[in-house]
């Protein structure tokens, strides 16, 4: 970089607690206006929690032991917290990870953008403020959505809630951009144009960005340089062009090599043995309003599929398309089905589509799900064996010893230490250890079926790779049923014995 960086930042260390376990060391990161530079690695290796202790943002638990962060030749590493409000948003904005955590469940989309207004800007009127919330809403392309700045978070599909984020981050008009794993839970079409704006934004107003992504080849698309990092440290920083062509470090290699592996299935199992059915099965839910009776709502409209024993259906489909609602109907977690779903146990018949949620409760431990959302999926207030073993307290009878030693089998299996990670809070996690954790949890009761809702959407190419390994190990071995929710058609085809797009059999919801 020739010019001085607008964000410069030197020795940063970040510790959990007061212990020597450090989960950070020594990261150095420059950020000039203009530039986007993509900060890579596996997952757990540090990339969110070292941009999260750039401005103090750091989850109780954790702390930051040293840094020297300067920001237009400020220190902002001595300021108190308060001082810090004046930056955060203003003048350096983050996108994070988690879009559901991030936004407030009682805002409406307009009143998140009143709090960003009134905040950096009280200048402005009532009229001011709804046009630049629509104009930010149209960069990121939501504003055709109907009546979108009067709908709430739950009524956003995960990618729509992500574009949301990512509209109010830009609405102070920061100089420094932050965006941590944006495009992770978007379909192909929305990532892509997601890139193309941040692009766009980054040369038309001069914007400093961070682009944190476990996908090498992304980061290629759209950044000037990368920073790869690797066991807690910063282990090669170059150019573009140059790390691609000339990696340097083992760790950059195997990433480049992961992005390029493509995991195929043998052939497909013999149709025997039905274990889920939907016969032109519909899904809607309530809009409430204040006045007057709530909306329903069609989703999924008139589709039918058949799962059997051993196989993997995917239902892929764009952003807002309803394959999580279908993945909540399957669990079922879903009200307002028309239709039939059908789930064949050994001597019985279970209609998944019937009204009576209490009688359903005895089966659902037949059908494990692993949520798109890691972070809000896992109770923060438990350590990860007891998350992980917290199946077998409500439906076995085995005792707190028989649970642990079950969740550390489970752990191991799914590639974390449980040494390292069983007794940590899920705040002390990256998003994809998180993940494999509920993945692990969604393994305890050994059920029939595991609905993965974009279970791999947050893990880097490597732990992707790892994990579609396990899941399809465990398949062959148990001829366990897997539902697989993704927006990758790549990935599936690789790993789906069947594919069911919703793209032409449900509507932006």
């Amino acid at each position: 970089m020739d010019a001085a960086p607008i964000l410069s930042v030197s020795n940063l260390t970040v510790a959990v607690g007061d212990s020597q376990d450090v989960l950070v060391q020594d990261f150095e990161l420059s950020l000039g206006s203009g530039e986007i530079t993509a900060i890579v690695g596996e997952s757990g290796s540090g990339k969110s929690i070292a941009c999260l202790a750039v401005m103090q943002l750091l989850q109780p638990g954790l702390s930051r032991v040293s840094a020297c962060v300067e920001y237009n030749n400020q220190r902002l590493d001595g300021l108190s917290e308060s001082q810090l409000r004046k930056y955060r948003g203003k003048h350096v904005a983050y996108v994070f990870q988690d879009p559901l955590s991030s936004l407030n469940p009682v805002l409406s989309v307009y009143a998140h953008f009143n709090e960003v207004y009134t905040a950096h800007f009280p200048e402005l009127n009532v009229a001011q403020k709804k046009q630049r919330a629509m104009q930010m809403l149209a960069e990121v392309g939501l504003s055709e959505m109907q009546n979108i700045s009067d709908r709430y978070a739950h009524q956003l599909s995960g990618g729509q809630r992500q574009r949301l984020l990512l509209a109010l981050a830009l609405a102070a008009d920061p100089q420094v951009l932050i965006a941590d794993e944006i495009t992770t839970a978007l379909d192909p079409a929305v990532q892509q144009k997601i890139v193309d704006l941040l692009s766009t934004l980054c040369k038309s107003r001069n914007l400093a960005v961070a682009f944190i992504t476990h996908d090498i080849a992304l980061a290629r698309q759209i950044a000037d340089n990368i920073l790869v990092m690797h066991q807690s440290r910063v282990v090669e920083l170059n150019d573009c062009q140059s790390l691609f062509d000339y990696p340097q470090h083992p760790a950059t290699v195997k990433l480049l090599q992961s992005a390029q592996h493509n995991c195929t299935v043998g052939t497909s199992n013999d149709e025997d043995g039905l274990v889920l059915d939907a016969i032109d099965l519909s899904i809607a839910y309530l809009v409430p309003r204040i006045f007057g009776k709530a909306r329903l709502v069609e989703v999924i409209n008139n589709i039918s599929f058949k799962l059997f024993k051993g196989q993997t259906l995917a239902v892929v489909g764009k952003s807002g398309s309803g394959k999580s609602t279908i993945a909540r109907a399957v669990a079922g977690l879903a009200q307002h089905l028309d239709g039939q779903l059908n789930l064949y146990l050994e001597n019985e018949v279970v209609h998944l589509h019937q009204d009576d949620q209490q009688a359903l409760r005895p089966y659902r431990k037949h059908i494990s799900m692993v949520f798109q959302d890691p972070v809000s999926s896992l109770n923060p207030l438990l350590r990860v064996h007891k998350s992980v073993s917290e199946p077998l307290l409500v439906h076995t009878d085995m005792t707190a010893e028989q649970r642990l030693q079950r969740a550390t089998e489970l752990l191991t299996e799914v590639g974390l230490n449980p040494a390292q990670i069983a007794h940590r809070l899920p705040s002390e996690l990256s998003g994809g250890q998180c993940q494999r954790v509920a993945i692990a949890r969604a393994l305890a009761l050994d059920p029939a079926i595991i609905v993965c809702d974009e279970a791999l959407a947050s893990l880097d190419m490597t732990a992707q790779h790892e994990i579609t390994e396990l899941l399809l190990s465990l398949q062959q071995q148990r001829q366990l049923c897997l539902l697989f929710i993704s927006h990758d058609y790549k990935l599936v085809e690789g790993i789906a014995h069947n594919i069911l797009s919703l793209d032409d059999h449900a509507s932006e919801g």
